[in-house]
């Protein structure tokens, strides 16, 4: 047999053709092919064993792309020196186990089939335009549920929320397609992806096909994504929210001394100072931007600034590690001028090794003998899921939090637009101080934010640390803020969005 007829390496083809979208966003169309690829294999004669470890590489693949950007953490500069010597250890376990995990949503579709066989004979166009759809959705949403199990630990949490790998997400590369959010989020993309994938392929099984059908078929396909959505014209807004949001660029070893913390607190100082110079009613904050002191109380921190800025009419969104009932949590501290209240809450979902330590990893480290490293982790990285994250209780007028990592979930801004139906819009406050330029991270990250724009047809301004701000549209479109004023390692940027 000839080496590249193998099936396995026609599996590891398929997953590079399905994953190769996610770290160059441009090359979403070969995640199409690689779709129809996938269902191809999966009809061809072999053992149901030979398939499901078949499907289970090439996802893994499909997942190792996505989740690529692991690697970006390296060198890790807010780790105890002690562990710097096992740094790419770490990082390489971290990402396998994720992309295997992940990966292991595919079984859902052997099984599946098998189960769907058994019942009976259906006809040949159900499977490509019903079960399969049906069986990949459900089989990213349980590589998922495995990858929070496997990854469980103090703070963690079981669900599928992170959903890094979507099908759904390479078609949102797609100016008309994406459009189709609007019914499922990226639950319907993924479907979309599938059904046109399985069409191309049954179409194939039935008829004569000349391979440069199949080149049309795709180069249409890619082409028409370069169309813009047709959108309407937006007149000017003369009433609407006026939102300024600080962007900054604090690198994670600045809170390793002191120094670093009294020069990231003149740097905020500047920029709250412009901010509120600006005249906007909303002030926005990147994630554990620290501005306000949430060691006092509530009351006593409002107070504070409304004497050293002369009781201004603004809200303004801050975020920061914080004690609240014995639990260290992620938590926003909304300060409403026009209310003079203080609105709080905290951070829902957490990624493993980032912002709590995997019980597998509590593991290794105890079998290893690294209590030290293990109990500086746990006291100044961890953090847990506090009590406060539904924000249903939020002040009318104060906007929807969407946190960092929350981002990923893809129902993280369905689930505030049930909490908070009346907000005026949705925030997305980020630290990408972790990272070092992950690009592919970056590209899902737009993606999976216009997904869910487009879903819930709520605006939502995205703020960072170490990451590009932009305002997302219910249209799916990305779009800049107005600088206003610029600073060391900050500026103030300006938007006005309609009510």
């Amino acid at each position: 047999m000839v080496w590249y007829k193998h099936r396995c390496v026609q599996w590891l083809l398929c997953g590079g053709l399905l994953g190769v979208g996610f770290l160059l966003p441009q090359f979403w169309i070969l995640g199409f092919t690689g779709v129809a690829y996938c269902i191809y294999l999966l009809e061809q004669p072999a053992s149901v064993r030979s398939k499901a470890f078949g499907v289970w590489l090439a996802w893994v693949v499909k997942s190792g792309c996505a989740v690529w950007w692991m690697w970006s953490v390296y060198p890790i500069e807010w780790l105890p020196a002690s562990l710097g010597q096992i740094q790419m250890l770490l990082i390489g376990f971290s990402w396998l186990m994720t992309a295997v995990s992940l990966g292991a949503g595919a079984l859902v579709l052997v099984s599946g089939r098998v189960g769907f066989t058994a019942l009976g004979k259906l006809p040949k166009w159900s499977y490509h335009f019903l079960i399969y759809p049906l069986l990949w959705v459900i089989g990213e949403m349980v590589g998922s549920l495995l990858f929070s199990i496997f990854f469980y630990g103090p703070g963690g949490t079981i669900g599928t929320d992170f959903s890094f790998g979507y099908v759904g997400y390479l078609i949102a590369q797609h100016q008309w397609f994406i459009q189709v959010a609007q019914l499922a989020g990226v639950y319907g993309l993924s479907i979309l992806i599938v059904v046109l994938a399985g069409g191309v392929v049954w179409w194939m099984q039935t008829n004569t096909v000349k391979p440069s059908w199949l080149v049309a078929i795709g180069l249409s396909l890619y082409l028409t994504g370069f169309v813009a959505w047709p959108t309407p014209t937006v007149s000017p807004v003369n009433n609407g929210y006026e939102v300024a949001f600080i962007e900054t660029s604090f690198e994670s070893r600045m809170f390793l001394s002191e120094d670093g913390v009294r020069a990231q607190r003149m740097a905020l100082e500047d920029a709250m100072n412009a901010a509120l110079a600006s005249g906007a009613t909303y002030i926005i904050l990147p994630e554990d931007s620290r501005y306000f002191d949430q060691s006092r109380s509530p009351s006593a921190t409002r107070l504070l600034f409304a004497l050293r800025h002369d009781d201004p009419e603004v809200v303004i969104v801050d975020s920061a590690r914080a004690v609240v009932g014995g639990q260290t949590v992620q938590q926003a501290f909304v300060y409403n001028g026009p209310q003079e209240t203080v609105d709080r809450f905290h951070k829902r979902y957490l990624v493993p090794q980032g912002e709590y330590i995997s019980s597998i990893y509590i593991k290794l480290f105890e079998l290893f003998g690294m209590h030290d490293s293990l109990k500086y982790l746990g006291q100044d990285i961890s953090y847990e899921v506090g009590p406060w994250t539904n924000q249903s209780t939020g002040a009318k007028n104060i906007p929807a939090i969407l946190f960092c990592f929350e981002s990923f979930a893809p129902k993280g801004m369905k689930v505030l637009q049930a909490e908070r139906p009346d907000m005026p819009f949705t925030v997305h406050i980020a630290s990408h101080a972790w990272f070092h330029e992950p690009n592919s991270l970056w590209s899902q990250m737009e993606a999976m934010l216009k997904v869910q724009v487009i879903w819930t047809q709520q605006y939502l301004v995205s703020v960072g640390n170490m990451v590009e701000s932009n305002i997302y549209t219910p249209q799916g479109q990305v779009l800049d803020g107005e600088v206003f004023e610029t600073g060391e390692q900050w500026q103030v940027k300006l938007t006005t969005l309609p009510r």
